[in-house]
């Protein structure tokens, strides 16, 4: 047994609170830049720190993850046997725990990150507390303190700012009079809350009070604020997220079925994918690729070497019949571009943008109308990537090796071929939004009345890289229109899978490019 106080972290609600953030995972997972909220929490105790870990909404999902993010970590799961409705709450959920909890110990909510030298609290039983606004005071329990001690409560009452907001971090030293008091609960607001326990202390043998720095992300709004914080723009989708932990990379989705169909994707071509190393049901984890993406680090000569082995290694020509190529493409160019702006036009509530860098532009529902989709289903059926941009490409100078991440999991349903257009398209794509720069948050999208001004960062070397993909895309005899206009496509379907205001951006240069596309030569 380690000589540290284990750290007791609950994970058991269902985030409320947390809108559509938490609707599809656990929110002690939601990611906060290249971590879980988890991680970082358990990042904040010292190495050899054991963990007790409370689970109930979506517990399948925390187990999965600290599996596979941290698999040396000493943790103990704990089954909350009531965590929602009149009487769940913390205060219920770490009654659950206290068997593994008969010792001096660490409390932190999922949603609490701290900034503070344990190494400096107060001796004996404290909680960690921070100023709040006192218009805010009423969301939290607020504590009196005199003489660096705490004297009394006030829960979800408004305060004035003398008083300090309990933050959730807690160091129980004197753990029996602390569980005692929790086993009589009183409500608040339907909930057991921590504070019977903490009272019990209060009035036994005191409760000290540490002044720390705390990121509170108990809501949708404290956790996208976060987020904003950390990156300059959220590049994040919502039924998906990344993880870089230690050398693994881990990837979520919210669809069990994407994670299969991923899986088997990459066994089919193990040469140019990361080795899956570990799957679970809504997850899988690859090592961290060495190299550069290359948006990181390219040149003309490289991007040419890039062509030839996507056309030898993964382009791979697949003998389908042309009536299942022509059904596949249907699906995936015609059906799903009308449902995903049907999305779009829910998201923005029917505001729609009617110019773009004030030039008019057509309903982008209107223009779908007028494209030959008999001609452009005529698919080509090869291997494709399916996501084929330079950040999902990574090339090891050391070993002149290429290797290809976050593929796409099918095409219409199938795995083993898709267009080769649209690959063509994708990379296409990429090579005219920067999307590394989109991360950066290095552009910019103004409503001006009924229309978006829009700007991008991009690269001077990026008009040859078109020169060198148009030499290609000639002396294989394909169709650059083709291409073209799938390139608009691809902006219309990313642009309700996006935060605003790249959404908007997205949605108003893609219909610029169809009409371009659609027009009279």
């Amino acid at each position: 047994m380690s000589e540290l106080p284990p750290v007791c972290i609950l994970t058991a609600g269902r985030g409320t609170r947390m809108g559509a953030a938490a609707g599809a995972i656990n929110k002690a997972l939601l990611p906060l830049g290249p971590q879980a909220v988890l991680s970082r929490i358990i990042a904040a105790f010292p190495s050899g720190t054991e963990f007790v870990i409370g689970l109930g909404h979506n517990a399948r999902q925390v187990r999965d993850y600290v599996r596979m993010a941290h698999p040396a970590l000493p943790v103990r799961f704990i089954e909350v046997d009531r965590y929602e409705g009149e009487g769940s709450g913390p205060g219920r959920s770490l009654h659950c725990c206290r068997d593994e909890l008969r010792r001096p110990f660490y409390y932190v909510p999922c949603d609490t990150l701290f900034e503070a030298d344990l190494s400096r609290a107060p001796a004996g039983n404290w909680i960690g507390v921070a100023r709040v606004r006192p218009e805010e005071s009423a969301a939290y329990c607020n504590v009196a303190i005199a003489d660096g001690r705490v004297t009394g409560f006030r829960d979800k009452q408004p305060c004035d700012d003398s008083f300090r907001a309990f933050t959730g971090l807690l160091f129980v030293e004197d753990h029996a009079t602390f569980w005692n008091a929790l086993e009589r609960p009183t409500l608040v607001e339907r909930e057991h809350q921590v504070t019977d326990g903490l009272r019990g202390l209060m009035n036994g043998p005191g409760l000290g009070a540490f002044e720390i720095g705390w990121t509170d992300l108990g809501s949708d709004d404290k956790y996208r604020a976060a987020v904003a914080a950390a990156t300059p723009y959220d590049f994040s989708k919502s039924r998906e997220c990344l993880y870089f932990v230690g050398d693994r990379v881990i990837k979520f989705f919210d669809d069990p079925e994407t994670v299969a169909r991923r899986v088997a994707k990459a066994r089919l071509k193990p040469a140019v994918f990361p080795p899956i190393s570990d799957v679970a049901e809504q997850f899988y984890c690859y090592p961290f690729q060495p190299g550069h993406t290359l948006y990181e680090r390219n040149s003309p000569a490289l991007f040419r070497k890039l062509l030839d082995w996507l056309d030898q290694e993964v382009w791979t020509p697949i003998d389908v019949p042309p009536e299942v190529i022509r059904a596949r493409c249907r699906t995936f160019h015609r059906d799903k571009t009308f449902s995903r702006i049907a999305d779009y036009e829910r998201k923005r509530a029917g505001k729609l943008p009617r110019h773009f860098n004030e030039e008019p532009i057509p309903n982008a529902a209107e223009l779908l109308e007028r494209i030959d989709w008999d001609r452009l289903c005529e698919g080509i059926p090869r291997f494709i990537h399916g996501d084929l941009h330079f950040e999902n490409l990574v090339h090891d100078p050391e070993t002149g090796r290429f290797t290809l991440l976050d593929w796409r999991q099918d095409f219409a349903g199938e795995i083993e071929f898709g267009d080769w257009y649209y690959d063509l398209a994708k990379l296409h794509g990429g090579l005219i939004l920067d999307y590394d720069y989109i991360r950066r948050g290095l552009f910019s999208v103004e409503w001006q009345g009924d229309g978006v001004i829009v700007d991008f960062a991009t690269r001077y070397s990026g008009a040859a890289y078109r020169n060198i993909f148009e030499e290609f895309v000639a002396a294989r005899r394909l169709d650059l229109d083709r291409i073209r206009l799938l390139t608009a496509l691809v902006y219309l379907n990313m642009a309700p899978l996006h935060h605003p205001p790249f959404d908007d951006a997205l949605y108003g240069l893609g219909t610029k490019l169809l009409a371009d596309a659609l027009a009279p030569s």
